[in-house]
Formats: structure tokens, sequence, C-alpha cells
């Protein structure tokens, strides 16, 4: 059985290689401010000088995800997926305001390798998101970040007050 939370989150241990095809939504809002202008003083192509970009969008997203299993503890984790969003963005200046809907393709990828067993989770991690916040591909805000995780998880006690059982 496949585990997303095994490679990313380290809350479950996958013992042997499988693969899922994912489905989801994202919903994406952003807002940038500067203060002078988001377009640098060399582009040219008439561009108004603005300084606001705010956008919200959302659509179904699809990929593929897959762990390589190794000996049962060491593994090798690849996901991607494309979003097709629809939303609306506004830029603005101290003089002008442009209000439009856009439909975008946005792109995810996460690459997790480690060990990982019963009690110890060593492993590293990196993750990293295009998002189109406009109807062209000037405005791109590429996301993502990079970690190492060294975790540890403790002896199966059961205190009262929190009433579940520990999967391990």
């Amino acid at each position: 059985k496949y585990s997303f939370k095994a490679a990313f989150q380290n809350t479950e241990y996958q013992k042997r290689s499988a693969g899922s095809w994912l489905l989801g939504w994202d919903m994406f809002y952003g807002a940038v401010e500067a203060d002078s202008s988001l377009v640098p003083g060399f582009v040219e192509g008439g561009f108004t000088d603005f300084d606001r970009l705010r956008f919200i969008k959302s659509g179904p997203s699809g990929g593929y995800a897959y762990t390589l299993v190794i000996a049962e503890s060491y593994y090798l984790t690849g996901s991607a997926f494309l979003a097709v969003n629809s939303g609306v963005y506004r830029l603005k200046s101290p003089s002008d305001q442009t209000d439009e809907f856009f439909v975008s393709l946005d792109f995810g990828l996460r690459i997790a390798a480690g060990y990982n067993s019963r009690r110890l989770n060593i492993g590293g991690l990196f993750v990293m998101q295009e998002v189109q916040a406009a109807d062209n591909y000037r405005n791109i805000i590429n996301t993502g970040n990079f970690r190492f995780i060294v975790a540890y998880r403790f002896a199966n006690v059961h205190p009262p007050i929190l009433g579940g059982r520990n999967k391990y």
C-alpha cells in the first residue's frame, strides 16, 4: 500500500515499493506589493508602473507518486502533478487598474529519500511548485523548500487523555 505520509510527514512506515495516482484540488490566493514598480524600468513594451498584484485561483490537479523501497528501510519517493486552474487577477498602479480572468497550467514536484524503520527516520525532501499568477507567463511564482529530517518514534505509550492507539 502506498503511503504519502511515510516520505513527506514521517508519520507512517512503508515497507514495500508502491505507487498511486493522485487527484486533488488546488486553491491559491496571492498578494504582492512593491515600493515602486513590479515591472523593472529596463523592460519595454508599454507597461504601466504596476505596484500591486492580487490573484485568486482554483482548479483540479492530478499526477502520480511512487516510492521505491530497498531492504524494507531505504526509500526513494517521487511525485509530480499538473493542475488546471482558473481565476482572476488584479494589477494596480496609482493611476490604473486591470482586472482579468485567466486559466493557467501549474506544475508541482516532490522528491524524498532516506532511511525509515519502526522507530527511526533519517531523510531529506525537496518540494517545488510553480504557480502562474496571471494570463501570461511573466507572472510566475516559484515556491519550494528543502528539508533534512531526523525523527525518532517513541515507545508505544497510551496516556488515557489521548485515547487512541499508536500505529507502531
